[in-house]
């Protein structure tokens, strides 16, 4: 697949003509003389359709335009080269800079900053016993994909930065945002007053934002190229992240890097607190997702993104949080700190002691930067995994307790599944598991042998329970989710919480195998009476990706897309968690209205219906309702077919127009299903506070 790009072109010629036809180049920065396995082209709908057909084009995927987020000329991509004296020695301790003498100017700026946060941090400075030890991040590579770095950054020796590369379309490498030179000293700046964790790590600086903070995939995917060839780079920090988790292009670049031992670490995204809310590439499996917590590390910030993952597989995450509110770095030009805020500040904290890890260990991997950092993470009381991941980011441990005396081996993420503690394992321990109901849980599996590995055997130990679990064939790379299903194997005479032990044996070669061990533990309770039960339909959300379904709320404005899932456990969380405070045992429907009995339930929960329903449904509930004496709860939104063509916007990648799937809720399906029942709701949309 990896060929001069000339070739990939003479391919897309051979099947659609010469170019300037129904096809053009997009121009791009190429390295000269390295490799590629993709190309850009601009080509009308009918020219797609025929490179899609042919046997040696993998695939044909929209270019995608990325927006940072960010809080708060020639061909050859400009760079300098790594000086002969830049190598720095593992053991060497790189003295940090003293801070400039603080003027009126700065005490201002640093009184503001704490009003604004409650408080401000330097997260770096917590790695000084680190540093004392003799492991400040040498022979360490952090590669920052960003808005740059400008070349007489001040926070920076020059022999730290070995590189410079510039992948958009705008011919400098200079960071205007400033994004981007912050980011890049919380891994390895040397100001005494903002220090990054590893100030002896060489940084590769890559510009993948514009000025105007826009980028492309294929930006991303040449970096990406660019560090796999050149093979210098051992970790890579990405403060950017976006809900499109189906990117495919992106997403298998960035299995390829994990593949090759590069450990990735990205931001989980600053849309909290609702649930629901992950950014990609964090909420992958091999990508190590930071969430935020406040300047002081005791709680998750407000704004930082939640779990669980809206991709087929509800995995946990984030996997770890560092400072994201009130944290201090550099400022563009000058040599004092400034605070910012976002989990974007997050991402390079755990970056910076990922290349302490590196420093420390001969066994560096994607999946053992995960041990080290969940197994030592500090626990945040009073959240969930699916706010907090593992805790607060602890790099002196991180460092002197696992990466120093590491070996090989294979681990779960969590360790164990104790789901009935609360509020650790919620939305699991939010209310027992009943006779006939199941719950389905992704556990991550973690080796650090090697990148590719199998499951050998599973058996899982205990008398309440029974567990089956699902997995491919082979995992690659590094990093894998094992799905397990668990269910009650009787009623419960009483409440009460079963026990168990579910062992992983994992084979990684011919002469390797371990076996992982999870403690697993669960409440159950008698099934509760027909009047106290509800069932929630969850099979009528459509979501992005891919399709285009309209936001709930019109006062929304900076998102257009419905992208958080619609269920009890994402955006709809208050409602499921209201229910269970007035005692109601709340079960979830994932497949249609024919596959429930309606004589256990009192009520069915139909909350913000976006899909249509089958005709065999609508009989069949319509006699759940008349003959069963179910009754329907119906929870619906907007619809206004002229609301509805003004969502409609211009996509610059695919320079076509995209128009919503649905509106808020889908009401004609609706009204279709009320027709029996002499009901029909209006499209009018009203704004206002009800009386």
């Amino acid at each position: 697949r990896y060929r001069a790009a000339e070739t990939h072109l003479a391919r897309v010629a051979r099947v659609l003509g010469r170019e300037g036809g129904v096809w053009r180049r997009v121009a791009r920065r190429p390295v000269r003389a390295a490799r590629t396995d993709f190309v850009v082209v601009s080509c009308s709908d009918e020219a797609r359709w025929f490179l899609q057909r042919d046997a040696e084009v993998v695939g044909v995927d929209a270019e995608r335009r990325l927006w940072s987020g960010l809080s708060s000329g020639g061909v050859l991509p400009f760079r300098f080269p790594l000086p002969s004296n830049a190598t720095p020695r593992r053991r060497r301790r790189r003295r940090l800079s003293a801070p400039p003498r603080a003027t009126d100017d700065d005490r201002r700026a640093r009184a503001v900053d704490e009003k604004k946060y409650g408080g401000v941090v330097a997260p770096g400075r917590e790695a000084a016993t680190v540093w004392d030890a003799g492991i400040d991040g040498s022979n360490a590579s952090v590669a920052v994909f960003d808005t740059g770095l400008r070349e007489s950054a001040e926070h920076f020796g020059r022999a730290l930065v070995v590189e410079r590369v510039n992948w958009t379309s705008e011919p400098t490498l200079e960071d205007k945002l400033g994004h981007g030179t912050f980011v890049s000293s919380l891994i390895a700046g040397t100001n005494e007053a903002c220090p990054g964790f590893a100030p002896g790590a060489r940084l590769h600086v890559h510009r993948v934002f514009t000025n105007s903070q826009v980028s492309f995939t294929s930006w991303f995917l040449d970096a990406f190229n660019y560090i796999l060839f050149q093979k210098r780079v051992q970790i890579v920090n990405l403060s950017v992240g976006g809900p499109d988790f189906a990117d495919a292009p992106f997403v298998d670049k960035l299995r390829e890097v994990a593949a090759a031992g590069v450990a990735v670490v990205s931001a989980i995204g600053n849309d909290g607190p609702t649930w629901g809310t992950l950014n990609s590439p964090a909420d992958m499996a091999e990508v190590v997702g930071v969430g935020g917590t406040g300047f002081d590390g005791r709680d998750v910030a407000s704004f930082s993104s939640r779990g669980p993952t809206l991709s087929a597989v509800h995995r946990f995450k984030p996997d770890v949080s560092a400072p994201a509110s009130g944290v201090l770095g550099a400022v563009l030009g000058q040599r004092r700190c400034r605070a910012m805020h976002g989990t974007s500040v997050a991402s390079p904290s755990v970056a910076g002691a990922a290349a302490l890890v590196a420093s420390a260990t001969a066994f560096f991997s994607p999946a053992m930067l995960r041990q080290c950092l969940v197994e030592t993470a500090a626990p945040l009381p009073g959240r969930s995994i699916f706010e907090a991941g593992a805790g607060r980011l602890d790099a002196p441990r991180a460092v002197l307790e696992c990466a120093v005396s590491y070996t090989p081996r294979v681990t779960a993420f969590p360790a164990d599944l104790s789901l009935h503690e609360c509020p650790r394992f919620s939305p699991y321990c939010d209310q027992p598991l009943v006779y006939g109901r199941s719950l389905a849980v992704s556990l991550a599996l973690l080796n650090g042998v090697a990148p590719a590995f199998w499951v050998t055997e599973v058996r899982f130990v205990g008398d309440d329970l029974r567990v089956s679990t699902h997995s491919p064939s082979v995992y690659w790379p590094w990093v894998g989710d094992l799905l397990v299903r668990i269910e009650p194997t009787r009623d419960a005479p009483r409440p009460f919480v079963a026990f168990g032990e579910l062992r992983v044996t994992v084979a990684s070669s011919q002469r390797h195998e371990s076996t992982v061990s999870v403690p697993v533990s669960v409440a159950l309770a008698p099934r509760p009476p027909r009047s106290r039960r509800l069932l929630w339909d969850a099979s009528r959300s459509i979501a992005y990706p891919p399709a285009f379904a309209a936001r709930d709320s019109l006062r929304q404005q900076n998102d257009l897309l419905d992208w958080n899932g619609d269920s009890p456990h994402t955006n709809f969380r208050s409602l499921f968690l209201h229910l269970r405070d007035r005692g109601y045992h709340v079960d979830i429907l994932h497949t249609d209205l024919r596959c429930f009995d309606a004589s256990e339930y009192g009520a069915l929960l139909l909350v913000d219906p976006e899909d249509v329903f089958d005709s065999r449904e609508l009989v069949k509930l319509r006699d759940d309702v008349v003959d069963d004496g179910l009754t329907l709860l119906l929870f619906t939104d907007w619809h206004s077919p002229e609301l509805l063509a003004q969502a409609a916007f211009f996509d610059d990648n695919t320079q076509t127009t995209w128009t919503p799937a649905v509106a808020g809720s889908n009401l004609p399906a609706v009204n279709k299903l009320l027709r029996p029942f002499g009901l029909a709701l209006g499209d009018t949309v009203y704004e206002g506070t009800l009386p």
